[in-house]
């Protein structure tokens, strides 16, 4: 899953993570649970359904962790607004999500409908990352 955290204001600051919930080592897992005060699985799937309090610990989780801040302290997160972070998803987690789907005991037509949005999640984001890609090569061409 991909976070971006564009402060307000202050767009030069963004910035953009990428976050694995299954490659987190254990000792940082508990470290979460221990903040967010709920299993880890708990928080990865609350941080993924949006849950402010489980963003807000993904924020710093990855503050931390990927910018190299060790000793930040949960209260010194910046208190952004909603609109602030956003989540998004790769074609492949998307996928992964839609097998879950299959998977699940779900009511037929909950499954039909829950499917439908997913698949059209998976179409937007192969969108997107074909769109990246010509990007990429396009920028690379120059060098």
């Amino acid at each position: 899953m991909r976070v971006t955290y564009t402060p307000e204001g202050n767009p030069a600051d963004r910035k953009v993570w990428t976050f694995d919930g299954r490659r987190v080592r254990q000792s940082e897992a508990a470290i979460i649970e221990r903040q967010y005060g709920k299993p880890y699985a708990q928080f990865v799937a609350e941080a993924q359904g949006g849950s402010i309090r489980a963003l807000r610990v993904l924020v710093w989780h990855l503050m931390r962790v990927a910018d190299g801040h060790a000793t930040l302290r949960f209260d010194d997160v910046p208190d952004f607004y909603v609109g602030e972070v956003e989540l998004s998803h790769s074609s492949a987690e998307l996928r992964e999500g839609r097998e879950n789907l299959m998977r699940a005991a779900l009511d037929p037509a909950e499954r039909e409908q829950a499917l439908a949005i997913v698949d059209a999640q998976i179409a937007a984001a192969e969108h997107d990352e074909t769109i990246a890609a010509a990007q990429g090569e396009a920028d690379d061409s120059g060098k």
